[in-house]
């Protein structure tokens, strides 16, 4: 696959998106789903500025969350290209999207994690917050 190439999956018209990942190469996607709406996987990296054109708006975000900004000192998530949930928050606010998936997140406590999660996002993003546990579905 290349930077922007479009290809049709099932009923979908998936558009590759570089990441601009800083060790391998990584591609995300953006479609448009059945009911019109667009939804955009940026991988498992933190979004890159040259990607804001082609998510910017988007209903939709999946944006990797790998702890809480009060973690970063124990999971080091910028040294391995990730983010935090305050950063990825924050970059949704910035792109005007409408529905957050923080996804990637770290599996120490697990019993609360979804609403410690959605409180730290809370604060840094107005949207809807999506904080999925295994096999959760999600109505896009």
């Amino acid at each position: 696959m290349e930077d922007k190439e479009k290809v049709k999956i099932l009923n979908y018209d998936i558009k590759f998106l570089d990441v601009q990942a800083k060790k391998d190469r990584q591609f995300g996607f953006k479609t448009t789903l059945e009911n019109g709406r667009i939804l955009v996987f940026l991988g498992d990296e933190t979004f890159d500025e040259k990607l804001r054109n082609e998510v910017e708006n988007a209903e939709w975000l999946l944006h990797e969350a790998m702890c809480m900004y009060s973690e970063a000192d124990i999971f080091k998530p910028y040294e391995k290209m990730h983010s935090t949930v305050k950063t990825a928050s924050e970059i949704a606010t910035s792109l005007n999207i409408k529905n957050l998936v923080l996804y990637h997140v770290s599996d120490n406590n697990l019993e609360n994690r979804k609403k410690l999660y959605t409180e730290e996002a809370r604060q840094y993003f107005n949207g809807n917050i999506y904080v999925p546990d295994d096999l959760d579905v999600i109505e896009l």
